[in-house]
């Protein structure tokens, strides 16, 4: 479906669903992610007098921007789950109402369901672990060409690639390419309760995301909150520098650098003491500033303060 031909449908919604908010006496309506479901709200608000407000994520924001800037402009107020997002926004509609508007609340995660291992017994086989769907964005096929490059220097490693998604084939017949079907594995789909088994087992996490060529990004991911029980290699797309500071807590390579990567990885299989040290400012940081029940906090003063 076409933008245009989304938005028409957008408006009608917004019709249909106007006359039953007023009968239930809704007073504010927020809804998640800044295109569809927002234009909905504030057709909505237009019809009714009431005002509405948005929680903007990643791919709401830089796909099909029909309509944005008038979301933005009617916006109540605005929750951006990342200071990247929120500058997105005031770069749409750069104003001091803008700026004031938007507050920044990051996403959370359960802190206590993604424990750092206590006791790490010994393995034969540095293991790097990722967890992921596998789409364009998330960088799978840099990870891949990384991998080659460790093997051809000799270096010994195993390679878990959890998670499904459109690229599982393409990304398979990569790794028959390039002779790695004994260094990686592919273990598919995965429940969430898997998540700590998978990082108990692993060394380091890595995932070397990338803006798409649809122009589909992540925001931070939650994978990355939960992978931070242990040192991590990530790329410096979107808000994801807000969570991991090079060589503080964590890694940084710059995006569809698959040699950059490969010597990140190196420098983590060769310093044992730098993967502690990372290991533990990396949790530290997610438990100060990603912890669900402060952030839901914060979003409950954000509601007060802003809803009357």
């Amino acid at each position: 479906m076409t933008g245009r031909k989304r938005t028409f449908l957008h408006f009608c919604q917004g019709i249909y669903l106007a006359r039953e908010i007023e009968r239930q006496r809704i007073q504010h309506l927020h809804v998640h992610f800044a295109l569809n479901a927002t234009t909905i709200a504030m057709v909505v608000s237009q019809l009714t007098g009431i005002p509405f407000s948005f929680t903007a994520h990643a791919n709401d924001l830089f796909l099909n921007s029909i309509l944005l800037p008038e979301n933005i402009e009617a916006a109540a107020f605005i929750v951006a789950v990342s200071d990247y997002n929120k500058r997105f926004i005031e770069s749409i509609v750069p104003s001091p109402r803008t700026t004031a508007k938007i507050h920044v609340v990051h996403c959370g995660i359960d802190v206590t369901a993604y424990n750092p291992p206590r006791h790490r017994a010994a393995k034969e086989m540095f293991t790097i672990l990722t967890a992921a769907q596998l789409t364009e964005k998330k960088g799978h096929l840099y990870l891949i060409k990384a991998c080659r490059f460790l093997a051809d220097l000799g270096y010994p490693f195993r390679c878990i690639i959890a998670g499904d998604g459109p690229e599982a084939d393409r990304l398979q017949q990569m790794v028959r390419e390039c002779r790695l079907e004994d260094c990686i594995v592919f273990i598919g789909p995965y429940f969430q309760e898997q998540i700590r088994d998978y990082l108990h087992q692993a060394d380091i996490a890595v995932l070397p995301c990338v803006v798409a060529r649809n122009q589909d990004m992540d925001r931070i991911p939650n994978t990355l909150m939960e992978a931070m029980a242990i040192p991590v290699i990530y790329t410096t797309v979107s808000g994801i520098p807000e969570l991991i500071e090079d060589m503080k807590t964590g890694l940084l390579v710059p995006p569809k650098d698959d040699i950059g990567l490969a010597n990140a990885i190196i420098l983590l299989i060769k310093d044992k003491a730098l993967r502690e040290t990372l290991g533990k400012a990396g949790r530290v940081k997610v438990v100060e500033e990603f912890e669900i029940n402060k952030n839901v906090d914060t979003l409950i003063h954000i509601f007060q303060a802003n809803i009357k």
